[in-house]
């Protein structure tokens, strides 16, 4: 049998205390790790220690699981910009929230400060993984309905990157989906490391050009390659400070080759995409640069 500790981070450090008798823990167990003060009850039937997700303890706190973005957002899928905090909760589920036991200032904040409760309602809902979250498949049925189509195809895109969603996952989503939804798989394409890139490459694909993502040119990776000599490279949001050398040694070497690069942060596509628009547009209308044996 497993260490109680083992359990807990193994489900998120926050499981149901029936789940953990059925794990072979006893209330004698648990109470003591209780008394010793590192795990905790946030809610009646629940236990958890600091390391829990606040947003799951509020899930729990209304008698739900998360789902949608805040599912995503918990696997560390890509999310967009949705900061609502989306619970599934049972048709037969009554509309009141239980009083946490102990404060949610207890429990790890989330990485993005997070705005209000949405509810939702459904009668089944899959569990792959912690009880207090739906599967992946589920939560990206859901935020298909909760998005637009371009930060859908990005989440579908991050959760093939991060390895949360499996290729053979990708039809059952398609069987979530409503018609008018389907189509948006076909657009799918699970190398972009980001959910920033899978949204430029989308947009992008208006201008009719030959797109390649994540290829190799020489010694280095580039996020996008525009008919096969300008590069495009979209900072993430957890783009840091300390990369910046190396992004000047890799923009120098590839520009010593006859390639153009172009960098964009997050702000950049996420709010202020007619400009990157236009900056692409203008180099892609320079004289494209002699080509170079490079790629070796």
């Amino acid at each position: 049998m497993n260490t109680l500790r083992y359990d807990l981070q193994a489900h998120g450090f926050l499981i149901r205390t029936t789940r953990l008798r059925e794990l072979g823990h006893s209330r004698t167990e648990v109470a003591a790790a209780l008394a010793e003060g590192w795990l905790a009850r946030p809610a009646r039937l629940w236990v958890a220690t600091r390391q829990a997700q606040r947003d799951a303890v509020i899930a729990v706190l209304h008698r739900g699981v998360l789902t949608s973005a805040s599912a995503l957002g918990s696997m560390g899928v890509w999310r967009g910009v949705d900061r609502s905090i989306h619970v599934l909760v049972a048709p037969t589920s009554n509309a009141g929230v239980s009083r946490p036991l102990v404060p949610l200032t207890s429990f790890a904040q989330p990485r993005h400060p997070t705005e209000g409760v949405a509810r939702h309602w459904a009668s089944k809902r899959e569990h792959a993984g912690p009880e207090w979250r739906v599967s992946a498949v589920d939560a990206l049925a859901a935020f298909a309905r909760d998005t637009t189509p371009e930060h859908f195809v990005a989440a579908v895109d991050s959760g093939l990157q991060t390895g949360v969603l499996r290729p053979s996952d990708v039809p059952l989503v398609a069987a979530r989906l409503p018609l008018r939804l389907k189509a948006l798989l076909g657009k799918v394409d699970g190398r972009a490391e980001a959910g920033t890139e899978s949204i430029a490459r989308l947009r992008l694909a208006e201008l009719g050009r030959t797109i390649e993502i994540q290829v190799m040119v020489g010694r280095y990776r580039v996020d996008l390659l525009i008919d096969g000599w300008l590069v495009i490279e979209i900072d993430s949001e957890e783009w840091h400070s300390t990369t910046r050398v190396d992004d000047l040694r890799k923009s120098t070497w590839l520009t010593a080759r006859g390639y153009r690069v172009e960098h964009f942060d997050y702000s950049q596509v996420m709010n202020e995409w007619p400009t990157v628009e236009a900056a692409i547009r203008q180099a892609l209308g320079q004289p494209r640069p002699a080509p170079r044996s490079a790629r070796h």
